[in-house]
């Protein structure tokens, strides 16, 4: 799936809807959810009004074999919420079941699943089936328990196997995964808010935050927000924050996934893999066989606590073979009360690693400065900036192929420099003056495989930077040390001379830099003074408009 087409799929389904029959709940004919779900008909919308919904015909619901619309009335979710009993001891109960009978074109939207306790899934089972959730919260369900024997727990909010289901703007919040022991024996904790098994999952500007899996001191507990097994998941534009990871075994703290991961424009915050009671914790962020990581920022995340673990490898990725691009990492760490089994503050590699244009700072290793650690077969790092301490890496030095970028403590390598980035503040982006600027090799910018301009050309050089500016755009005011035309920046971002009738501030020239000088004008703001005597006269204007006409080079 190409991700500027996953857009159209959600818009066409609910284009398919637009001349339906809605079916409200609760009404006269239509008390509860599951009585409208029974009566509808392919294209029927069933509309909930606005409050919540629990109890016998609004939870267990069997998913029709016809293709709906289920959706919440005002578009907020707040607003309507189908509410589990939110304890284990009060039912064992999921929201909604989808399963091979079920029509895999239903579309879900605009609504909060909270509280519900279902096993394997704590709100939404789908089995050979393929939904689509737009707009969804689900908030606080779990899965495993006090009451029943759960020997393993799987999908704190959602369970899905062999599908392609689609999530789009929805939340994941606060969903957990608890196994109970039976008679002694414990098991496994896969996937805190979402588990898949042989399936292929999208997820689009989703947000999944503190969810968590609380797992036995012996079995492994994997995918503190999500877990895949014989899957493909895509994520684009999501962010997974301070989502944990706690056993005796404990893997990827955000997300677990085999055998592959793709990963665009999205961000992971703060999140941990804790080896509980001397275990061992690998990926705080990310574990995972193959990564494909294009954009987002990896940072404060955590493999192994100092006291917990004794073995703690990859603070933010642990990944067999690894693709690393327009990236930055910074504060990732990698800590365990055995040195010499604490490794790769940032990542742990065992296999390949392609890391280009990334940007990557301060991680650490019990404390020490490390981003790198594993036992490779390749290392190939170009047009990057890496200033993470003069021993910045300990693996095979035969293993590593660096070009064209700016290694704090330097590095054999065609193109490499050792200076001082120049860093705007707290921020990644390079200041004017900076020795990275048009420095890197545009001839090593990777291909566009996932062809994210949507233009069609997947062998291209890829077009974009860590925001979605454009690649390889010359600096006319400083000199080019590196080779291309124009030559790329090293690191995430490509630096750009600030341009003052772009007032909006998002690269292009437009009507609303226009507008934004006219609001700036009327209240007498310096950047509207574009003569600078201090008073707002027709000359700014003037002088803004023929800027303006100039463009921004």
């Amino acid at each position: 799936m190409r991700w500027n087409v996953m857009p159209c799929v959600v818009a066409l389904a609910v284009t398919q809807y637009a001349q339906s029959d809605e079916l409200f709940v609760p009404s006269m004919e239509y008390p509860t959810i599951q009585s409208a779900l029974d009566a509808a008909q392919d294209g029927d919308e069933i509309v909930l009004l606005p409050g919540e919904f629990s109890g016998s015909g609004n939870q267990d619901l069997r998913m029709p074999a016809v293709a709906v619309i289920l959706r919440g009335e005002t578009g907020d979710p707040a607003d309507v919420v189908l509410r589990g009993p939110g304890h284990p001891e009060d039912g064992i109960v999921r929201a909604m079941n989808f399963t091979a009978t079920s029509s895999s074109d239903i579309l879900v939207q605009d609504l909060t699943i909270r509280s519900f306790t279902g096993q394997d899934g704590g709100a939404v089972s789908i089995i050979d089936s393929s939904p689509t959730f737009k707009n969804c919260v689900f908030l606080r369900n779990g899965t495993g328990g006090v009451v029943e024997c759960f020997v393993d727990a799987y999908g704190g909010a959602v369970y899905v196997s062999t599908s392609s289901s689609i999530f789009v703007d929805c939340e994941f919040f606060g969903n957990f995964v608890r196994p109970m022991p039976c008679s002694g024996v414990t098991g496994d904790a896969f996937g805190g808010a979402v588990y898949a098994s042989e399936s292929h999952l999208a997820f689009e500007s989703c947000l999944f935050e503190r969810n968590r899996i609380f797992g036995s001191d012996f079995d492994p507990a994997r995918g503190g927000a999500l877990f895949a097994s014989g899957s493909t998941i895509e994520l684009r534009d999501c962010v997974f924050r301070e989502n944990s990871v706690s056993s005796g075994r404990a893997q990827g703290g955000a997300v677990y996934c085999g055998p592959t991961l793709i990963s665009i424009d999205s961000d992971y915050f703060g999140n941990l893999a804790d080896g509980r009671f001397d275990g061992s914790a690998t990926g705080g962020a990310i574990h995972a066989a193959q990564a494909t990581i294009i954009g987002g920022e990896i940072s404060g995340s955590t493999a192994g606590l100092r006291f917990d673990s004794w073995r703690a490898q990859g603070g933010a990725l642990f990944v067999r073979d690894l693709q690393l691009i327009n990236s930055t990492m910074a504060n990732n760490q990698a800590t365990g009360y055995i040195p010499e089994e604490a490794l790769g503050g940032a990542i742990y590699i065992n296999g390949s690693l392609l890391l280009s244009n990334s940007t990557l700072r301060g991680n650490l290793t019990n404390g020490t400065p490390q981003l790198l650690s594993g036992d490779p077969s390749l290392v190939e790092i170009t047009n990057a900036i890496i200033r993470n301490g003069v021993d910045w890496f300990s693996v095979s030095p035969s293993a590593v192929s660096l070009r064209y970028s700016n290694i704090e403590g330097g590095f054999p390598g065609e193109g490499n420099i050792d200076a001082d980035p120049l860093f705007e503040g707290g921020t990644f982006r390079l200041l004017s003056g900076s020795p990275s600027i048009d420095a890197g090799n545009t001839d090593l910018l990777p291909a566009d495989t996932f062809d994210l301009d949507g233009d069609g050309d997947v062998s291209e050089p890829f077009p974009f930077d860590a925001v979605g500016l454009p690649r390889a755009v010359d600096d006319p005011a400083t000199p080019d040390t590196g080779v291309g035309s124009p030559v790329v920046d090293m690191g995430a971002f490509e630096f750009r001379p600030v341009c003052r009738v772009d007032l909006d501030g998002d690269g292009t020239l437009t009507l609303f830099d226009f507008l934004a000088f006219q609001t700036l004008f009327d209240v007498g703001a310096p950047r509207a003074d574009f003569d600078g005597d201090g008073d707002f006269t027709l000359f700014d204007f003037l002088l803004f408009q023929s800027e303006f006409a100039a463009g921004c080079g």
